[in-house]
């Protein structure tokens, strides 16, 4: 387990976003820890009741909240639920491999749903 966590560190981790500085992976990571960033993600979860809404599955640990508007750029939506949405991790992973991480847009969100639900977009099996 330890040889497989290691082997997942840092630039070999598929989630590794190489435009962000050290300063500001350092603040992401403390951000998920935040309270008020604990309470947006559960909050957006409840109005969603834990359910996708691109596929409309539903799972309390199978899903995430994701920002409309980037959390980078938008400051002052950064904690409005209105802004947030839930997903299914892989469908997550997916808009930010085609839209990089920060600087999203809800445009960008509408796009992307309209796109895999023409079957455009399709998930790596």
């Amino acid at each position: 387990r330890k040889k497989c966590r290691i082997a997942k560190l840092g630039k070999k981790n598929p989630m590794y976003n190489p435009n962000l500085t050290d300063e500001e992976r350092a603040l992401q990571k403390k951000r998920s820890r935040e309270p008020k960033f604990k309470r947006w993600k559960k909050l957006v979860h409840e109005k969603d009741n834990y359910t996708c809404q691109i596929t409309g599955y539903k799972s309390k640990r199978g899903v995430v909240a994701h920002h409309l508007n980037s959390f980078n750029l938008y400051k002052d939506e950064r904690y409005d639920v209105n802004n947030g949405i839930t997903l299914r991790k892989d469908i997550h992973i997916l808009f930010h491999k085609i839209y990089g991480y920060g600087n999203n847009t809800r445009e960008q969100f509408e796009e992307f749903k309209i796109k895999y639900k023409n079957g455009e977009l399709a998930l790596a099996e």
